[in-house]
């Protein structure tokens, strides 16, 4: 899957740029063409045509640029592999000794994780005292 994204994304971002292009040229001939007519309607059209076409020029690159980005940043299986972590269990050797021989390593299984308990207060079941005492009484 990763493989099928790697060339998509740089396919659609060429599609988007060339769309960009197409979009700003056929802006530019329309402001090329703008010809002075009764009451400026062809004018009026003209405009707002190029205007259409400058607006789908910015959204095509921008969403060219999104996938670009979105090629940059993933990772695709071109690179490295991380790291694989031994585990325990698996031996390591160690330096030699003084007299040349190389000692064996021995595996061992890593201890257990001990929970560790915290202390709780135990709760207390005796009612909250009022700290005001009544000093009118309603008539």
């Amino acid at each position: 899957m990763t493989a099928v994204l790697s060339v998509l994304f740089p396919i659609l971002a060429g599609f988007c740029l060339l769309a960009t292009l197409y979009f700003f040229l056929q802006a530019i001939l329309k402001r090329s063409q703008m010809t002075k007519a009764t009451y400026g309607v062809a004018e009026q059209e003209s405009r707002q045509s190029m205007q259409v076409n400058i607006i789908r020029a910015i959204a095509a690159a921008f969403v060219g640029l999104i996938f670009l980005g979105v090629w940059g940043l993933a990772p695709f299986s071109g690179e490295a592999e991380p790291a694989v972590d031994p585990g325990p269990g698996i031996p390591v050797p160690t330096a030699t000794t003084s007299d040349g021989s190389t000692p064996t390593a021995v595996a061992t299984d890593p201890p257990s994780p001990t929970p560790t308990t915290l202390p709780t207060q135990a709760p207390t079941n005796t009612p909250a005292q009022p700290t005001a005492t009544p000093t009118a009484v309603a008539t």
